[in-house]
């Protein structure tokens, strides 16, 4: 007699909502692995931009120093107190600049890190998502009146 068009019916939507399921699947890797390499790559972006940042600072610093000896020197008081005070409020500020830029990449790094989490949850979610909608037309067909 061989199977009947409800039975064959519902195998079709069964297996119509096992590829659906999977093409979600691979769709949701594919995502997760294009959100990684974003995050990636803004992370190298910040930490390019934490690196000139420093850089710039030094040279600010070296700038200031080079400024600071000149003018002392000019003035004869390359011995004097103020001089070494004034090289004491260079390293100073240069070592609050270091540390700002240093919290400012911490942060961003976070940032990054948490971008990573919320993209591994995704991730799961899609493929969880997958497996319950193959469940479910499973149970559907299961529970159909054609196979009563």
């Amino acid at each position: 007699m061989g199977l009947e068009i409800p039975t064959l019916i519902a195998l079709g939507g069964l297996a119509i909502g096992g590829v659906g399921a999977a093409v979600q699947f691979v769709g949701s890797k594919k995502m997760t692995a294009a959100s990684r390499r974003a995050e990636a790559a803004r992370k190298k972006i910040a930490n390019l931009e934490h690196l000139r940042n420093r850089r710039d600072n030094i040279k600010a610093a070296m700038v200031a120093r080079a400024e600071a000896t000149s003018n002392a020197s000019d003035q004869g008081a390359i011995a004097s107190s103020s001089f070494a005070g004034a090289l004491f409020a260079n390293t100073s500020a240069l070592g609050r600049a270091t540390q700002f830029s240093q919290r400012g990449q911490q942060l961003g790094l976070d940032v990054f890190a948490a971008n990573d989490a919320f993209s591994r949850g995704q991730e799961t979610k899609f493929t969880g998502g997958g497996l319950l909608d193959a469940g479910k037309s499973l149970f559907d067909v299961s529970s159909s009146p054609f196979f009563t």
